[in-house]
């Protein structure tokens, strides 16, 4: 399967992490060329490169927006869904408890995670298409507030 329609149709968490397979397969073709004698002269491996790293951290390029990059525990995830929620629901929860769900559960001491917090609040802020009721913001700020205290428990 082609990395574009693997992206397309992957509707499960784990079709998504297949993309990473992808991504490993494409790599090892090229790494077979450089060892050819015919591409040898127009396709060289980069001094010390890792197949899986540079496999992964493409993937996770790919997947980190869906929180499902590999270096996103289910507490990242669930903070960063938390996030998306104080961006989402500003507009109905206030400036007030927005700010405050952001200084709560919007702190890492990864610059990496850091950033993928805020975008998720800022994507969220920016979407037009998201528009939850006072309630619905309620429920989701209860579910994730749980979500979090689950995935840090463990």
């Amino acid at each position: 399967m082609d990395l574009e329609t693997a992206s397309a149709n992957a509707k499960t968490d784990a079709q998504l992490r297949q993309i990473g397979s992808i991504l490993r397969s494409y790599g090892q073709t090229c790494l077979v060329a450089t060892r050819d004698p015919i591409f040898l002269q127009v396709i060289t491996a980069p001094s010390g490169f890792d197949l899986d790293r540079a496999a992964t951290d493409t993937a996770d390029g790919m997947l980190e927006a869906g929180g499902l990059a590999s270096w996103q525990t289910p507490a990242i995830q669930a903070r960063g869904d938390m996030m998306m929620v104080a961006g989402a629901c500003r507009k109905r929860i206030g400036k007030a408890r927005s700010d405050a769900l952001v200084a709560e559960f919007g702190k890492s001491d990864s610059p990496r995670t850091r950033d993928y917090y805020l975008k998720s609040f800022d994507d969220a802020l920016n979407d037009i298409e998201l528009n939850f009721d006072v309630a619905q913001c309620n429920r989701l700020v209860t579910r994730y507030r749980a979500a979090i205290a689950r995935a840090s428990a463990r």
